[in-house]
């Protein structure tokens, strides 16, 4: 019995994650470092392993010397992270998604201004942290809970309020959320920050289906 295998057009690595992939393999030499796996994919982390390319999970790790080399993944980093890396003296490669990179721009200018930030997505993933970042880690984050729960978290229906969301969630859900609080808030700007190349692979997986 033959199996009937239908290939998606928009699989494979986004823009972003090539880039960030394309930068590692260019790294030559010893002191090359990677904050966090690059993706997930073995082969990928197996092969830049070979090359020498060290990954770690904290700046503390290493004790690092002026002038090494550390490359940012696409999910990005804290502003904190950032400002240590170079206060260090290395030579960052910042490979943070484009749109990523947006968010936190988002995220700072309105923390500054002084609104709440809520964002909607895994508060265990990587760029949901690094979003956090820019905000000194006072996010509001949600997306298991029921939206009425946004106000046990200590958001009031009077505060400023901006949203907005990991780059790979569910668009339906996020927008489940932002009805929500578009009427139970009384100052709220939204910002749909979900990557496009999501949006089109979750629509073609919904046809393929």
């Amino acid at each position: 019995r033959k199996m009937k295998i239908i290939k998606g057009k928009n699989g494979g690595f986004c823009f972003g994650v090539k880039r960030a992939v394309s930068e590692a393999e260019k790294l030559n030499g010893e002191n090359n470092y990677i904050l966090g796996e690059i993706i997930h994919n073995e082969e990928v982390n197996e092969r830049l392993k070979n090359a020498g390319i060290k990954t770690i999970n904290d700046l503390s790790d290493v004790n690092f010397n002026k002038g090494d080399t550390l490359l940012i993944r696409t999910h990005g980093e804290g502003k904190s992270v950032i400002n240590k890396a170079n206060d260090l003296g290395l030579n960052v490669i910042d490979c943070t998604c484009p749109f990523v990179k947006d968010i936190h721009k988002i995220v700072e200018e309105y923390f500054a201004k002084g609104y709440q930030i809520v964002i909607i997505g895994n508060e265990n993933h990587p760029e949901v942290k690094g979003i956090n970042g820019w905000c000194e880690n006072k996010a509001v984050i949600m997306y298991e809970e029921e939206a009425k729960t946004v106000f046990e978290k200590g958001i009031s229906p009077d505060d400023c309020v901006i949203v907005v969301a990991q780059t790979t969630i569910n668009k339906e859900k996020f927008y489940n959320y932002i009805k929500f609080l578009k009427n139970t808030c009384k100052n709220i700007e939204v910002f749909d920050t979900i990557c496009s190349a999501t949006s089109v692979r979750q629509e073609e997986a919904k046809k393929l289906a």
